[in-house]
């Protein structure tokens, strides 16, 4: 079948095919489709004049979903993300023909001593096209009205040591939103590498950890 791909560009273009992407800054995230011949379906390009990078990619049906990180601003067709800090989550989702349905971000808060910042690494679509996203983040996280704590928080503050989420995003019902947000961390750094779904709809995730993990 066709096969998806997503990264990201710091060049001035990239091109695929006779399909030509041109930057707008900084680095910008490309999603790409090939067909089984090896011609390139389409192409498109998300970013502003930050750093914007695309990690990881999912296919479900008749539909692409696509995960990363944004500074600034980021647009999937007529959805743009705006981010006034550090780098936050985006996820999007497009028809296989590259038609842009939706886009969601996440939102870090900032201290005295640091600078909110969210990474996603992973993402996965389970057969109800509900969509799962793990990464990590500095300072607590928040997915819509959902909220995340970050481990060194209160009164103490450890720049740069990062906790891991695992979130649900629900694309089954009329409207698309956050579902449930969960976290893991001590006061080291934590993150996800690979999140996949299993036959019973059960989520399973592997990374890596510094410290204490969850209970143990």
């Amino acid at each position: 079948g066709n096969a998806y791909i997503i990264g990201h560009f710091e060049s001035t273009t990239i091109s695929f095919g006779s399909i030509t992407l041109t930057n707008y800054g900084g680095t910008d995230v490309y999603v790409a489709k090939i067909s089984p011949s090896g011609n390139w379906q389409w192409a498109y390009r998300a970013g502003a004049d930050g750093d914007d990078v695309g990690t990881a990619i999912a296919v479900e049906s008749n539909s692409v979903y696509v995960t990363g990180s944004f500074t600034t601003s980021i647009s999937f067709g007529n959805n743009t993300l705006t981010d006034g800090w550090g780098y936050e989550v985006f996820v999007a989702k497009a028809s296989t023909a590259g038609v842009w349905q939706w886009a969601l971000k996440s939102s870090t808060g900032n201290t005295d001593d640091t600078i909110g910042m969210a990474y996603s690494s992973a993402i996965a679509v389970d057969s109800n096209g509900d969509v799962y996203i793990g990464g990590s983040y500095v300072n607590d996280l928040t997915l819509g009205s959902l909220n995340a704590y970050w481990e060194p928080h209160g009164n103490y503050e450890a720049t740069g040591y990062w906790d891991l989420f695992v979130a649900k995003v629900n694309d089954s019902s009329s409207s698309v939103y956050w579902e449930w947000v969960a976290r893991a961390g001590k006061r080291q750094s934590e993150g996800v590498n690979d999140i996949d779904i299993g036959p019973n709809g059960d989520v399973f995730i592997v990374g890596k950890y510094w410290a204490g993990f969850g209970n143990s």
